[in-house]
């Protein structure tokens, strides 16, 4: 859907495009070219509103210059273009708008309901990436640098050569594709944060504790949540520390405790299946197995 503007021809030329796609994502594209003699280096926009359903993940990119806005829920002033972003969750958006006029300005935004974000990305990875973003909170508004190889992806979603459906679904693939590098973005930057020696005793921590857990493991989830950080960057901190995933290096631990269990003590396997979290015995002889060549009941014979 294409959207007019209500500006004097002589102040320059300006409109926009307004593509809805499933799950609610909708892309708006702006493209804004001023004559700076009338309009001055700033051009007033005005004032933008508008309600949402449900919270609400929005984004807005810039590039060629900048957009400032004057916000009223929460009051704030925030200005964003090239390599600022800026991102917001709420229901309710309300504010003044103020473009800069020396150079032709390309705004591209992205809206997306949070549960549609859940759906599409996991709820895991929508929580630790809204509170990555500092916007956990409804309302909530940020500025981040982000890189501009990302940001060209979310400036890319609406492709002029495209009509009817395929537009649509070219633009809904470019907004997961900005979403799992935002993911991603996230991810490195948890691992990178973390100073080596931290690194290194947050990993032997969780490796002692799951090694030592009785009964069945947590899920990788489960195990990220307990510790703040996302699961893939969990598995990521293990491969670095070990050459193992988690589960991997977990398992051949706890099946080393296991064998040294079995080689000098009489406690019946069955037993020693339940302590390392196997239903059945036969589960655990099957896994002591592939992990030694050989069967439990071999060291004892």
């Amino acid at each position: 859907m294409n959207v007019a503007f209500d500006v004097p021809k002589d102040y320059g030329h300006m409109d926009g495009v307004v593509l809805p796609t499933t799950h609610d994502i909708v892309i708006f594209r702006g493209t804004h070219q001023f004559n700076q003699d009338i309009t001055g280096p700033d051009f007033q926009f005005g004032n933008v509103k508008g309600l949402f359903e449900q919270d609400t993940f929005m984004v807005s990119t810039a590039i060629g210059g900048w957009a400032r806005q004057e916000e009223k829920f929460p009051q704030c002033t925030i200005t964003f273009g090239d390599r600022l972003t800026y991102f917001r969750n709420a229901r309710e958006y309300d504010f003044e708008s103020t473009l800069q006029a020396s150079a032709n300005l390309c705004v591209v935004s992205l809206s997306i309901p949070i549960n549609s974000m859940a759906l599409l990305i996991g709820e895991e990875s929508t929580k630790n990436l809204l509170r990555f973003l500092n916007v956990s909170a409804d309302p909530s508004i940020a500025v981040h640098e982000i890189p501009m190889r990302i940001t060209q992806i979310l400036q890319s979603a609406v492709n002029p050569r495209l009509t009817g459906s395929m537009k649509r679904l070219y633009c809904q693939s470019k907004s997961l594709e900005y979403l799992c590098e935002l993911v991603e973005l996230m991810e490195k930057s948890e691992a990178q944060t973390l100073h080596v020696e931290e690194k290194n005793s947050i990993i032997q921590d969780i490796h002692n504790d799951l090694v030592n857990h009785p009964g069945r493991l947590p899920t990788l989830t489960e195990i990220a949540q307990n510790y703040g950080m996302s699961a893939r960057s969990l598995n990521t901190l293990f491969t670095q520390e070990f050459g193992l995933t988690i589960n991997q290096c977990i398992t051949r631990s706890r099946m080393e405790k296991a064998h040294e269990l079995i080689q000098n003590s009489d406690i019946a396997l069955k037993l020693i299946a339940d302590k390392f979290g196997y239903s059945h015995v036969n589960h655990f002889i099957t896994a002591f197995k592939r992990e030694f060549g050989y069967t439990p009941g071999s060291l004892r014979k």
